[in-house]
């Protein structure tokens, strides 16, 4: 309805909330081609990064105008900030060096200087302390320990509601260490895909076995968590009854809570306050695999460059459904499409499913030249790489499950189903279980090599 109108000024107040990432190109492809001006709030860095060319920053009560594209000016909102704290410390230097001439000579010979510094220093206009010296988000993931290597096997299953079957034939591991991005359309059937997971609701078909020592913590896009009624202090509160209420504070405070926000009315809170509050119930309590659909909708800038670092930090594993471009390119390694109910999984994140899937590869490639032959080649030599490297990733992931399993079951025969007497079994099976875990350590560090090399 906005685009359709004729007015010659949009304002466009967040609309890529809840877009999915098609519509999301759509609207910025649109954009692009209008003739009309526009005015959009959006914390969507990719979709500002494609569609403005001056940002305008509402800061410490201020607007700060920037010109220029949107990674311009991430640049020079570094450096503004950095001349900032260098002009704010020397300031305070200067009051500190005044005040204390001040105090020292007001009684004494130095009277009538110390009276005129005084004046000085109230007519001077005292700076703002930096974004960085005010309250700010510094999330924290704890996991709750190693898991083994095979987190979660989805094995031809099916899921809907009732009979209503919403995807198919769907079939997919995630190893310990993993960070799988889940994307598709809006109504694909990505938020049933994890409401299946977590047992909220039963496949129609198929199997999905949870690893052992496998501790899960899932984020909700509805913040159906919440209790509107009650203060936020009451909600985190409520995931720890027997806990202090100064540990309470002290954790939401991690989140932007400070002072008085503890005792706000949910129902008061902005989207992303919400969105903050139901992130640190689901971080309170430590888990080795973190399940999250759609964490930054409503999330500042500052708050999900902060979810991010959390995420680079955490040594769990995690599974998360977003449409934010941006957020999916720094904190996955893995992407699960979903498309026409079926899945398909990309090595990479989302910018290489983007070359993955924008790739139009010619069966009988045309150039003219000798670099463009040079170019085809080299294509072909770094596709012929990744499918190895991928081959061997998923050859490691199943000798490292093989080989714990064998250890599972030697560790339950050692307690208790060989017997004492037979010094010759018990003998070999240790012997067997300490070369399995020397081979399990040679494996694990191989499995870190291979994830952490880059093929491009």
């Amino acid at each position: 309805r906005a685009l359709a109108g004729n007015g010659s000024l949009l304002l466009l107040d967040e609309p890529t909330n809840h877009l999915d990432i098609d519509s999301t190109l759509w609207l910025e492809d649109y954009l692009n081609k209008a003739t009309r001006s526009y005015i959009v709030v959006s914390h969507d860095r990719a979709f500002l990064g494609n569609t403005v060319d001056k940002i305008w920053e509402i800061a410490r009560g201020k607007l700060d105008v920037y010109h220029g594209k949107f990674e311009k000016y991430l640049l020079e909102r570094s450096e503004r900030i950095r001349i900032h704290e260098h002009h704010y410390k020397h300031q305070q230097e200067e009051i500190k060096r005044i005040e204390d001439f001040v105090r020292r000579h007001m009684a004494g010979q130095k009277t009538k200087q110390a009276q005129s510094k005084l004046k000085y220093l109230a007519r001077i206009k005292r700076l703002p302390p930096p974004p960085t010296e005010g309250a700010s988000v510094a999330i924290n993931m704890t996991s709750s320990g190693r898991s083994y290597a095979h987190v979660l096997a989805v094995e031809d299953v099916a899921v809907g509601y009732g009979m209503r079957e919403v995807a198919s034939d769907l079939e997919f591991s995630i190893y310990r260490g993993d960070r799988v991005g889940l994307i598709g359309a809006n109504g694909s059937g990505k938020s049933t895909i994890l409401k299946t997971l977590i047992g909220e609701l039963a496949p129609i078909e198929g199997e999905i076995k949870l690893g052992n020592n496998v501790d899960v913590a899932y984020f909700d896009q509805e913040l159906s968590n919440l209790d509107p009624e009650r203060t936020v202090l009451e909600n985190l509160w409520e995931v720890d009854p027997m806990a202090e209420s100064g540990t309470i504070r002290s954790f939401l405070g991690r989140f932007g809570f400070s002072g008085d926000d503890s005792f706000k009315r949910v129902s008061s809170l902005s989207g992303g306050e919400k969105t903050k509050l139901s992130l640190a119930r689901l971080l309170y309590h430590p888990a080795n695999f973190l399940i999250f659909d759609e964490p930054t909708n409503h999330l500042d800038l500052d708050s999900r460059e902060a979810l991010e670092q959390a995420l680079k930090a955490y040594d769990g594993s995690y599974l998360v459904v977003s449409h934010d471009r941006y957020f999916l390119d720094r904190v996955v390694d893995k992407i699960i499409h979903i498309h026409n109910g079926h899945l398909k999984t990309y090595l990479g994140n989302y910018s290489y499913f983007r070359e993955k899937t924008e790739a139009a590869v010619p069966t009988q490639p045309k150039y003219k030249d000798g670099k463009s032959k040079q170019s085809w080649m080299d294509f072909k030599e770094k596709s012929r790489r990744r499918s190895k490297h991928k081959k061997e990733i998923q050859a490691t992931r199943e000798r490292i499950e093989r080989f714990e399993n064998e250890v599972e079951t030697l560790t339950v025969q050692l307690n208790g189903n060989i017997p004492e007497t037979d010094w010759e079994k018990l003998h070999e099976t240790i012997d067997r279980k300490n070369e399995l875990e020397k081979e399990l350590l040679t494996l694990y560090e191989r499995l870190e090599e291979l994830k952490g090399t880059d093929l491009d």
